[in-house]
């Protein structure tokens, strides 16, 4: 056993831990999960957090069991799916899949700029011959660890008597550890909350069910089957399993209209500039939710963000569903698969999360993760197993993101 898990237990005849002593066992956790002590990490993530739950002992114990298990499970499965036969291999295969994407993306960004540099060259040769010109040609080769580039610069001087002289300079630049962006997407990019509201009243009403926001309330967090069920036996209707198939689909489809047709609408502030942040990096974007498809696919189309007559994105090139996964959040595997089907390292991502079952997901991925709680201010101690804390997507920025990497 780790000193970390040692550290994660508790001892009655101790005092409870401070604040700060809280913190500092989730920070550990936090390093350990991304070096591989998986198992061990979560554990006394969760011993910290089940400190400051005030009664909710049993509740994070199971969150405890369930990761514990699904964390080296999730990570078995992808390894079978690279068709690799241990971890190490499996990073490797990844390895070798993200280098030859960002060699491709490499060679068309040269083919790209030997055009426009060609097309410039003529355009200065019909404005002014006899202007001295200092041209720049950047040409990136990446070495095989992938940890730096050689950047070749070209320079080209022309003299008042036409007199031409080349020199080339080389340097080594920093290649960004990061390869790839995963968002989450309901609390994260959109709010689907209020939508919700309206097709739960419009489908319980058919039910002669009239829903007060009181009674929506209640429900918040529920799966849309287990909402079927309190409220029919909160107002004493009689329900059997093809009412409650057919009222819950009514409730889903009723969302996917509202999605695409409202989507605009629940946007979470913020969401264009970090999308925009990202994109200036050329990062590939993925989205890993645990809605089912149908309503990623349904709140990416509201947002203008999805076709879904061609089932295409032009922002995200991955999008994975919890669904597909014999467990969802807080277990890794729809973070494990977006990362596989990107062809990145797990490590190498970077995850945006609003939950804490989504923090803790990308974390037992071993992915860096920015957590944007819902509520701020009255947050949970627990997301201090989150690499930043955001109020806001809005709050994104160039100091944030290189602080990350540094830790």
């Amino acid at each position: 056993m780790s000193a970390l898990a040692t550290a994660g237990k508790t001892n009655e005849k101790k005092p409870k831990p401070t604040e700060d002593e809280i913190k500092q066992l989730l920070v550990n956790a936090r390093l350990s999960l991304e070096q591989g002590d998986g198992p061990e990490a979560l554990q006394a993530a969760m011993m910290a957090m089940k400190l400051n739950t005030q009664g909710n002992e049993n509740e994070m114990m199971k969150i405890l069991e369930n990761a514990k298990y699904n964390a080296k499970k999730a990570r078995d499965e992808v390894i079978k799916n690279l068709g690799a036969k241990t971890e190490e291999e499996a990073a490797e295969i990844a390895s070798q899949k993200a280098m030859m994407n960002l060699n491709n993306n490499n060679n068309n960004n040269e083919k790209t700029n030997k055009k426009k540099k060609k097309k410039k060259k003529k355009k200065k040769k019909k404005k002014n011959n006899n202007n001295n010109s200092n041209v720049t040609d950047n040409n990136n080769n990446i070495d095989s660890n992938n940890e730096s580039a050689i950047e070749k610069i070209i320079e080209t001087n022309t003299n008042d008597d036409d007199e031409r002289t080349i020199s080339i300079k080389t340097r080594r630049v920093t290649v960004e550890p990061c390869q790839a962006i995963v968002f989450d997407m309901d609390g994260l990019m959109i709010d689907s909350e209020p939508l919700w509201h309206i097709a739960e009243r419009e489908c319980f009403h058919e039910c002669d069910i009239d829903l007060k926001d009181s009674d929506l309330l209640d429900t918040t967090g529920l799966r849309i089957d287990e909402v079927v069920e309190f409220n029919f036996k909160k107002f004493g209707k009689i329900l059997n399993t093809e009412t409650k198939d057919v009222v819950v689909e009514n409730i889903v489809s009723r969302m996917v209209s509202l999605l695409c047709e409202r989507g605009m609408s629940i946007k979470k502030p913020g969401l264009d500039q970090i999308i925009s942040f990202f994109q200036k990096k050329n990062l590939p974007l993925a989205v890993a939710s645990s809605s089912p498809m149908r309503l990623i696919e349904a709140g990416l189309t509201g947002l203008g963000l999805f076709n879904k007559e061609t089932k295409t994105s032009e922002i995200f090139s991955v999008i994975v569903s919890a669904e597909a996964e014999k467990l969802g959040k807080p277990y890794p595997g729809v973070y494990l698969t977006a990362a596989s089907k990107l062809g990145v390292p797990p490590s190498s991502c970077l995850a945006l999360e609003d939950s804490l079952n989504g923090t803790l997901a990308a974390k037992s991925a071993k992915m860096k993760c920015i957590s944007v709680p819902e509520d701020y201010e009255n947050r949970s101690l627990a997301f201090h197993i989150a690499n930043v804390q955001l109020r806001s997507l809005e709050d994104m920025n160039e100091t944030i993101w290189n602080g990350i990497w540094r830790t």
